[in-house]
């Protein structure tokens, strides 16, 4: 029935059996570790990529206001520009028509 042959065959079978098993668990466990692992830098990604959008939105809000503030800027200088030539036309005009009637009336 089984000889000393075949015991010894199937002791090698078993103990290369034994040895494969003893491989395949240091690859799952090294797989394992390596799933974790990622896995923490998916997360770490993830919390970089929240902080990164958070900077962004506060920076375009920021940008946002400048520009406003800037485009208004120049507006008001032109406005205000216009608003003192006018007030200056407006204040010869009133002194002229004032010197024209004054000499009409006591220029008689």
């Amino acid at each position: 029935m089984g000889t000393e042959d075949d015991v010894t065959r199937l002791r090698e079978d078993v103990g290369e059996l034994y040895g494969m098993h003893r491989d395949m668990q240091a690859r799952v466990v090294k797989l394992e570790a390596d799933s974790t692992n990622r896995d923490d830098k998916i997360d770490e990604l993830k919390a970089t990529i929240r902080e990164l959008e958070i900077m962004v939105r506060d920076g375009m809000a920021l940008l946002s206001s400048q520009l406003s503030t800037l485009s208004q800027a120049p507006a008001q200088k032109i406005a205000s520009r216009w608003e003192g030539a006018l007030s200056a036309a407006i204040t010869a005009l009133v002194g002229a028509a004032i010197l024209y009637i004054g000499s009409k009336i006591w220029g008689q």
